[in-house]
């Protein structure tokens, strides 16, 4: 019995696994504050040991009072990539931790709660 809820699927890993990050850096954002972002993200790029090991993603739950993207830029430049939802899932049902998952494509990942 299901009771309504039906269980995600997990697709099989692709031939190309071996060509991902070891592992991914996910900071799910909301109005992110410039001071605690640009502080996160010093943090987690001085222990970047390069894009062939580590993906470092913002993952923005559809800030409206913050350009995410344009601070992740002048902070970062294009070593941090930026996922912005089309609309705001909130945290309740964990939707934007959700997506943090999704768009991660290393092989382990990390979800930095910032």
């Amino acid at each position: 019995m299901n009771n309504g809820f039906e269980a995600s699927k997990i697709s099989p890993l692709s031939k190309d696994w071996q060509d991902r990050p070891f592992w991914s850096v996910m900071i799910p954002t909301y109005n992110p504050s410039e001071k605690y972002l640009e502080e996160t993200l010093r943090c987690v790029l001085s222990q970047d040991p390069g894009v062939e090991q580590m993906q470092i993603e913002i993952v923005d739950d559809c800030s409206p009072k913050v350009d995410v993207a344009a601070l992740v830029r002048q902070i970062a430049g294009d070593r941090v990539g930026v996922y912005r939802s089309p609309i705001n899932q909130g945290w309740l049902g964990l939707g934007i931790l959700a997506s943090s998952v999704l768009e991660a494509i290393g092989c382990i990942f990390y979800i930095r709660m910032t």
